[in-house]
């Protein structure tokens, strides 16, 4: 397991450094007003490809994990077309639906700025590529491939961007977005590529099988939940250009991309492990033996977030001004994020807990009041103190959420999830140090 960590590790630093070095060059080129224009047609596609993906991703682990473990092949495939078919057919909808309104905007006058509509055209035609990529991660997960999931997750789009950020230099907002499109498109065929490689062989007969049905209706609470959560992060985004300026929104923006890299980073080499691992205990009705390797990834998860929030906290600046020297001015904003970021990860692998054990009502719950919250918060703060007012807003929220689960999680299953002596104690033995 420790080496298959490591290996998702590799792929998500070098995804991270591609991504990194794709947003340092699209700053230095674009600036933070189109940059700003950039990221809000970028928080689109976040939102939206979240909608479109139904809410599936983790129930997807929970289910699919014991017909892979069971070789139930003909029940694994049926629930594999079933879920493609359905969240492809909705990102479709929904990208041909965002590009009649966008144009019947531009038409009416309603657009603003009218150069974000270009950007917002090739973000439309994004979501139903992204969709299909992420909707394979789970997929892959569940088959016990977690470096074919964390290289989609984090790897294939970053790393096209950049490759085409350098063959085609963008001049606009609207370039940019075109590049995304792209790298979106060859990370969908990758995705279904890994997939077709590592699932199983299937017989000729396909089995059916309520379990789809079920998966669907089981998945509506996680669909509102996932859309808020996705949706949380980029309320202060949109709260800043309300407010602000585009200029203003750009300089956010690259602060909160440098404090999502934090759990981006650690997390899905985690979580391509972690999920899987849960789903097969409960099966057992292992509980202390999920709370044991959960205080133990958590707790190894606070070493590695606080190494890199102490290294943020002294070269924070230098790192901001890599993008231009007008990013500089985000870095308590910088600070406040990866403080909210670092909570979030010290709070341990709670969801994966409470959907393997059938609570997603109470994830769907915490996100929808920790998005209001966030909302609230960036009415309040961000007409007085601009980008670190939805810093703010941000970091309370996602924390507070987080903070939420574990709560649940010790309330309903008595399961902690939070560093402790007991999960150092595991954590070494799983390293062979102890």
């Amino acid at each position: 397991m420790v080496r298959r960590v490591l290996r998702g590790f590799l792929l998500r630093a070098l995804g991270a450094i591609s991504n990194f070095v794709f947003f340092i060059v699209v700053g230095r080129l674009l600036g933070a007003a189109e940059t700003g224009l950039y990221m809000i047609a970028f928080g689109f596609v976040a939102v939206a490809s979240s909608v479109c993906r139904l809410g599936l991703e983790q129930i997807v682990v929970r289910e699919a994990s014991p017909l892979i473990k069971e070789n139930r092949e003909c029940e694994l495939n049926a629930l594999y077309r079933y879920v493609i078919l359905r969240v492809g057919f909705v990102g479709l909808s929904v990208s041909f639906a965002t590009i009649a309104l966008v144009y019947l905007a531009d038409t009416l006058g309603f657009i603003a700025v009218s150069d974000i509509k270009y950007s917002l055209y090739w973000a439309a035609l994004s979501v139903p590529m992204i969709t299909i990529a992420y909707i394979h991660v789970p997929f892959l997960q569940a088959a016990l491939k977690p470096e074919a999931s964390v290289s989609i997750l984090t790897l294939w789009i970053p790393i096209f961007s950049l490759g085409l950020l350098f063959l085609y230099c963008p001049t606009d907002n609207g370039d940019t977005s075109r590049i995304y499109f792209i790298a979106c498109a060859f990370a969908a065929l990758i995705s279904i590529g890994l997939w077709t490689k590592s699932s199983p062989k299937y017989a000729p007969e396909s089995a059916k099988s309520d379990r789809p049905i079920k998966l669907l209706k089981s998945s509506s609470s996680m669909l509102i939940g996932n859309f808020f959560l996705m949706s949380l992060p980029w309320i202060g985004v949109y709260a800043t250009g309300y407010f602000s300026t585009v200029a203003e929104v750009g300089i956010f923006s690259m602060a909160m991309r440098v404090s999502i890299s934090i759990p981006g980073f650690i997390l899905p080499p985690i979580e391509a492990i972690v999920g899987p691992k849960i789903a097969n205990l409960r099966s057992s009705e292992n509980s202390s033996s999920i709370e044991t390797f959960s205080t133990a990834i958590s707790t190894a998860l606070m070493v590695a977030s606080i190494l890199i929030f102490v290294i943020l906290f002294f070269f924070g600046r230098d790192l901001l001004s890599l993008f231009g020297n007008e990013f500089r001015s985000a870095y308590w904003s910088l600070l406040v994020l990866c403080f909210g970021q670092l909570i979030v990860i010290i709070c341990g692998p709670t969801r994966s807990i409470l959907v393997t054990y059938g609570f997603e009502r109470v994830i769907r719950d915490s996100m929808v009041v920790s998005a209001l919250i966030c909302l609230f918060l960036a009415l309040l703060l961000v007409p007085s103190y601009g980008g670190l007012g939805a810093a703010v807003a941000t970091s309370v929220s996602i924390a507070g959420q987080k903070m939420y689960e574990v709560y649940a999680s010790l309330r309903l299953l008595g399961i902690q999830t939070y560093p402790s002596r007991k999960g150092l104690s595991a954590l070494l033995d799983i390293l062979g140090l102890h």
